[in-house]
């Protein structure tokens, strides 16, 4: 095949990726979810973390390292997938991302779930519509199916890692006696095209030219499938970063021992079923490990007797580029004790020109923090605090 045949066939193939149901709900719904959040966090805090755009913008990180490994790899290997499976997995997905949102948005659930679903109707010989009878999956589509869950994985775990700074969003909430507590909450998912080999014969697809594949004595189509990255934490314990962290790096454990599994089933078929199991056992059991850690300590972001707790900065505010953190408790203002939001911006009126707080880090260590102001600045620090957030909540 010469580079403007490939080069049409990987476009037609792309084509796909942009026409399928999924891609577009992903879309709708990252831009629903934008426009919710903003409107929750300027009736908490008078003002958004982020703009409506920023789970937009979190949906194609990682998109084109994932699009390259997941292709390369399984095509490489001459993975093939069958017709049945991929429309299971797609209407799954969806359904999930729809219902369930963030939750289960993770493509570890949609395809064992699908996989399982497959395996089922091939055993009762059941018929679905378009596709006809479903016939037991072949060794191969098993391990190709494997495979392509434990790289998925792989991808998500560093995804969610890569995501530490600047990705949570604060939120108040009532805690177990009844008072206000500040959370940070972690729901996000990204979307990543894999181009997959689908053996022609299997479907007639309605469209003039598409490319045909020929690997040794087999026919294949060439396709482009949306699957989707996904977490939801909240924390009310951890600091973000570092449960962040900690879930990344359970989703991680988790595709490692997918892929062993999944490599294993070249040779033991039985193990790709075990792969797929594990991901979908697994990938929950990464879930709730993190919620069980945090839920172990006492909640983190709760009102004090003395200082003021930073439930959050405002990205490029005052607040941010004086290097205040999440978690950090604010004790002084310009010499004057605070202990409020009201008290906070007293305290910076004595000075409009400049701003000197002394700070208590995470780690319990003194600093100072300090800054030139200039004109309106020191009523718009760019700082959340629980105590704002339950004004707000308690006037509604």
């Amino acid at each position: 095949m010469t580079g403007t045949e490939w080069f049409w066939e990987i476009a037609q193939a792309i084509g796909l990726f942009f026409i399928h149901p999924l891609t577009w709900v992903a879309v709708v719904f990252v831009i629903a979810t934008g426009w919710i959040r903003v409107r929750r966090e300027r009736f908490s805090f008078q003002s958004a973390a982020y703009d409506v755009l920023h789970e937009w913008r979190q949906l194609w990180k990682g998109s084109l390292l994932g699009t390259v490994l997941v292709s390369v790899v399984l095509i490489g290997l001459g993975a093939s997938f069958t017709t049945a499976w991929l429309a299971l997995y797609g209407v799954i997905a969806l359904l999930s991302l729809v219902l369930f949102g963030q939750r289960l948005a993770s493509s570890a659930y949609s395809i064992g779930m699908a996989t399982f679903l497959v395996l089922g109707l091939a055993a009762l010989e059941i018929e679905l519509p378009w596709l006809g009878t479903v016939d037991m999956p072949s060794d191969v589509a098993l391990t190709s199916v494997a495979g392509l869950v434990g790289l998925l994985l792989l991808i998500e775990g560093f995804w969610v890692k890569r995501q530490q700074h600047r990705v949570t969003t604060p939120m108040i909430t009532k805690g177990k006696r009844g008072k206000f507590i500040g959370t940070h909450h972690f729901a996000q998912i990204g979307l990543v095209p894999a181009f997959l080999l689908l053996p022609s014969g299997l479907v007639q697809i309605p469209i003039d030219g598409w490319p045909i594949l020929t690997v040794g004595e087999e026919s294949f189509t060439l396709i482009c499938v949306p699957f989707l990255l996904g977490a939801k934490q909240r924390f009310q314990t951890l600091l973000p970063a570092a449960g962040i962290l900690l879930l990344g790096k359970q989703i991680v454990g988790v595709a490692g021992l997918v892929l062993v599994l999944a490599i294993g089933s070249f040779w033991i078929p039985a193990l790709a079923i075990a792969a797929v199991s594990f991901a979908l056992i697994g990938r929950e059991l990464a879930t709730a490990r993190v919620r069980v850690a945090d839920q172990q300590k006492t909640p983190y972001f709760t009102e004090r007797d003395r200082g003021l707790l930073i439930l959050d900065t405002l990205p490029d505010s005052p607040a941010e580029k004086m290097g205040l953190e999440i978690g950090e408790v604010i004790l002084k203002a310009n010499g004057v004790p605070v202990k409020n939001d009201q008290e906070f911006y007293e305290a910076l009126q004595h000075n409009r020109t400049y701003c000197k707080l002394e700070v208590q880090d995470v780690n319990g260590e003194l600093r100072f923090a300090q800054r030139a102001l200039y004109k309106g600045e020191h009523h718009e620090l760019g700082i959340f605090t629980v105590a704002l957030g339950r004004v707000r909540e308690r006037a509604s």
